[in-house]
């Protein structure tokens, strides 16, 4: 490997576990752009998923600046590092999404739908209590929609805090979707407990 023999090595390790332990808060685009700069190949099985990493650019976008143990040339044999993981596709309505080990996704990103339809909820939830609307027949025609989809939308203005802010950070069972919400929700919030709880 490139850094074997060069005294970067210990720099490049020290930067790795301050990463390590940075990753988790960075941006997504911040961890986007680092991933692009290391990564060769990614081939993408079944249930199984392989990466391969170029060891030289890994160390370089560690250390920050080209290695002093390469060559003159700049010429220098690539050794690549793999990584190989298990994984579950997952559906969340119309996005799929990969689930690693211990049923966890890597991200934890809000599920469009679901925020979609919490705020139409609360906004259609005002409008009946501001006396703007009086059926869901009424507000139907109000808002252009069916009364079958305002009533399915309708339901998730009783959620609980705990819910609504679950489904606000993404930090839900992985395949929580409007699909898989219950056809009527509880409105004691102790019972609605279940709902977006990972199992």
């Amino acid at each position: 490997m490139a850094l074997e023999s060069s005294p970067e090595k210990d720099v490049a390790a020290e930067q790795a576990r301050k990463l390590a332990k940075q990753w988790p808060e960075l941006e997504i685009s911040t961890r986007h752009e680092f991933i692009r700069k290391v990564l060769r190949r990614v081939v993408l099985g079944e249930t199984k998923i392989w990466m391969e990493f170029d060891s030289i650019k890994l160390a370089v976008a560690l250390v920050g600046h080209k290695l002093n143990s390469l060559d003159a040339s700049g010429e220098h044999q690539h050794d690549i590092i793999k990584i190989a993981t298990d994984f579950k596709p997952i559906r969340r309505g119309s996005e799929l999404c990969l689930m690693g080990p211990n049923n966890s996704l890597t991200d934890k990103i809000p599920t469009p739908s679901l925020v979609k339809a919490i705020a139409i909820a609360r906004d259609w939830h005002e409008k009946i209590i501001a006396g703007k609307v009086d059926t869901i027949s009424e507000l139907a025609q109000t808002t252009g929609v069916g009364s079958t989809y305002a009533k399915r939308i309708l339901r998730f203005a009783i959620l609980s805090p705990k819910i609504v802010e679950s489904v606000l950070s993404g930090d839900h069972r992985p395949d929580l979707s409007l699909q898989s919400f219950p056809r009527t929700i509880p409105l004691d919030w102790r019972m609605q407990s279940d709902i977006a709880r990972h199992s």
